[in-house]
């Protein structure tokens, strides 16, 4: 039996944040009957596809939220993807980003007053989630500008005529006199969006006439308004807290649209050269007496700790797969009935001999693969890590898999060779990479870990570890066992998202980053590969849809590897 003694250190919030995110998505799916839902940076996707819910009290606006509000943004996404026709609401959303948010806003309202019919428990949920956002947004003072507070009345006085609710007492004030300059010019429509409730393409016309009057309204108040740098920036702080809109870098209006998130997932990677790149042995970068200090390193700090690897061997082939018949077991006295005995049972009644049992065998037919970071803030875990790779992989062959540890990182920092030659070619603008990667192998597949013990150890080797590209270092993974028959399992390693200086400088911060979700994303959806994320001081469920974090430092146990199985599991059994 595996001892537990040892407790998995825990990163408060990363840790607590992902159970959350599991548990939204969980009812999410069963709100909708959807199971292929899931959050990919706070934000819907069906698999691979962007569902807008871009509504400013639906958009993960506080960190803290508590259980009920969490439960109100559920609900209020669930509600748009049941009631909301896309098609009807993409033929008439206005153009400009501004008509857009109000446009979408109305539309949400529409959706929770339906899902309200259905389940009326939900109303508190709804109605809390909504003013604690409108709370938030007049304790930061942003609706102080006659911007903010146009957008703010619109909003409550819409809201209140779909819902038949009164504007919250505390808001009444703030916004009455607004209240009576608009009323004129949007009372019929705000009639007429009770009326057409259920009638999505009538109601929609109305909820474009009211959109196009707030923009047109705040279009012209930003023309005109002749006040200091200060009132303007208080004007586009409140257009950022409401919708999103504003880019504080360039002072102009943007918005996160539908078509910008599905751009952020889609790719448009590039690669200036690859002449550069390295696929090498690990240990040929290792003296061969350095490397034996290694191993003896790795084989001291492994007596200190207390694994059982034939437990959690035998936890291994239960995740990696299921049972699988090997033959039968007869004259068994209990099973299955073996007919060709059924005469003995009538002239020998006594006789309970009769039976025979299935022989089942586990036998995990998988390639199992880590890949390390072997990026420079990695060195701050250097010996932990190379133990649990090390013993990981004994784990996993002991298991019945084949068996491979890889790394990523480049061969010179700021981008070396491949950024000489841009810099040469006259700095043609978007790149792509600009770095000269180098892949590791450590341990190949047709190896066993004692042929490959020693070459493991060259992950002690401090100076290899450099940056990291780790969209395209997965994707090289993956590669590697494209040919095999087995299903793969691929566990990835990493304290912190991709990071190469030059590439990052000539693209833009995102760059690497973006590229990784993609690759990660793709892959969470191919039948035959698993894949799972382990994050040291990190929570990497934003990049990987299966993950573990583990927080402080790694100390190696049962219980720790046992979490990691159990995530492993997980995943795999996923893509069956």
């Amino acid at each position: 039996m595996i001892e537990e003694r040892a407790h998995l250190p825990l990163i408060p919030y990363s840790r607590h944040a992902q159970r959350c995110a599991e548990l939204d998505i969980a009812t999410l799916r069963a709100l909708t009957g959807d199971k292929e839902l899931l959050f990919k940076r706070n934000q819907l996707f069906k698999q691979r596809k962007f569902v807008p819910t871009t509504s400013g009290h639906v958009a993960r606006w506080s960190q803290t939220d508590s259980g009920v509000l969490r439960r109100g943004r559920i609900d209020a996404i669930a509600s748009r993807y049941i009631y909301s026709d896309g098609s009807i609401h993409e033929a008439l959303r206005p153009d400009d980003p501004i008509g857009s948010y109000i446009f979408d806003l109305l539309e949400q309202f529409r959706c929770e007053q339906h899902y309200i019919a259905l389940y009326p428990g939900t109303a508190d949920c709804l109605r809390t989630r909504f003013i604690a956002w409108s709370d938030f947004i007049v304790a930061s003072g942003d609706d102080e500008s006659a911007i903010g507070i146009l957008l703010l009345t619109v909003i409550h006085i819409t809201r209140s005529k779909v819902s038949s609710e009164s504007v919250p007492a505390s808001i009444t004030e703030r916004i009455e006199a607004t209240r009576a300059a608009i009323s004129p010019f949007l009372g019929h429509h705000l009639v007429l969006l009770k009326r057409y409730l259920t009638e999505q393409q009538d109601y929609a016309r109305h909820a474009k006439a009211i959109a196009v009057f707030v923009s047109e309204s705040i279009s012209h108040a930003s023309d005109s308004d002749d006040s200091d740098d200060v009132e303007r920036n208080r004007a586009l702080k409140a257009l950022a807290m409401f919708a999103s809109f504003y880019d504080e870098e360039d002072a102009v209006f943007t918005v996160n649209t539908d078509a910008q998130s599905r751009r952020s997932y889609a790719g448009g990677y590039d690669i200036f050269t690859d002449e550069f790149d390295q696929e090498i042995e690990a240990s040929s970068l290792v003296r061969v007496q350095q490397l034996n200090e290694f191993r003896a390193t790795i084989d001291s700090m492994f007596s200190q700790v207390s694994v059982n690897l034939r437990a959690l061997s035998r936890q291994m082939a239960k995740a990696l797969n299921g049972p699988h018949l090997d033959g039968s077991e007869f004259n068994q006295e209990q099973g299955f009935i073996d007919g060709r005995k059924l005469s003995q049972i009538v002239a020998s009644p006594s006789n309970n001999r009769v039976f025979f049992t299935e022989k089942q065998t586990l036998n995990a037919d998988v390639q199992f693969s880590i890949l390390m970071d072997c990026s420079g803030s990695m060195r701050n875990h250097i010996h932990d890590v190379a133990v649990l790779v090390d013993t990981l992989t004994r784990i996993a062959e002991l298991a019945g898999a084949k068996t491979e540890v890889l790394g990523f990182t480049t061969s010179s920092w700021n981008g070396g060779k491949a950024y000489q030659k841009w810099l040469a070619t006259g700095r043609p603008t978007h790149p792509g990479r600009l770095a000269d990667v180098r892949h590791l192998v450590f341990k190949r597949a047709r190896e066993t870990w004692r042929d490959a013990r020693h070459n493991i150890a060259a992950l002690l080797k401090g100076d290899i570890y450099k940056e990291g590209i780790d969209g395209e270092a997965l994707a090289w993974a993956v590669s590697r066992f494209r040919q095999s028959k087995r299903r793969h399992c691929l566990v990835v390693i990493s304290d912190g998202c991709p990071m190469e200086a030059a590439t990052t400088l000539a693209n833009h911060e995102s760059y690497l980053d973006e590229h990784l979700i993609g690759v990660a994303d793709t892959l969470s959806y191919e039948n035959n590969t698993a894949l799972v994320g382990v994050g040291l001081g990190l929570d990497l469920s934003h990049y990987y849809r299966y993950s573990l974090a583990i927080g402080g430092k790694l100390t190696l146990s049962n219980q720790v590897l046992l979490e990691l199985i159990n995530v492993i599991a997980k995943s795999y059994h996923s893509q069956r």
